[in-house]
């Protein structure tokens, strides 16, 4: 028998998700053309997440012409504890912008309390967007 195969599957290059080519399919089906690509290095200055957690990632903010922009992260972290780690920050940051948000725009209030942190296995994804639905559909279909 062989009891690792099934991880070697796991772990094979081949399986891994181009985040960065997600990225551009969700800018294109969801028509977002004012936005600006966050690198990983990025990641630790708006959301305090170590860059040694992660893997790859994907992510980008875009103006819609709402006072707050959209706010898409998508990452393949190291292991499925430091997915946790990453997702929690995510989820604090979204926590922040609905604080924000309370005093002057409910609309977005209420998107950022509305827009789980979407995790499976070692991926993560926060879509902080009205298109979140299609996002996470095209983010889950993606990550199998």
């Amino acid at each position: 028998g062989e009891p690792d195969s099934q991880t070697q599957v796991e772990n094979d290059p081949a399986t891994t998700v181009d985040l960065a080519a997600l990225r551009t399919q969700i800018l294109t089906d969801c028509g977002l053309t004012d936005y600006v690509e966050v690198e990983t290095e990025g990641l630790s200055t708006v959301y305090g997440i170590d860059g040694a957690q992660v893997v790859n990632s994907s992510s980008f903010n875009a103006m819609t012409g709402a006072a707050f922009p959209d706010e898409i992260v998508m990452v393949q972290a190291v292991d499925e504890s430091a997915a946790a780690d990453i997702a929690a920050k995510l989820e604090s940051r979204l926590a922040d912008i609905a604080e924000q948000a309370s005093s002057y725009d409910p609309a977005s209030q209420a998107l950022a309390e509305s827009c789980d942190v979407v995790t499976k296995g070692v991926y993560v994804g926060m879509f902080f967007s009205n298109h979140y639905d299609e996002m996470v559909a095209a983010f889950q279909s993606a990550i199998g």
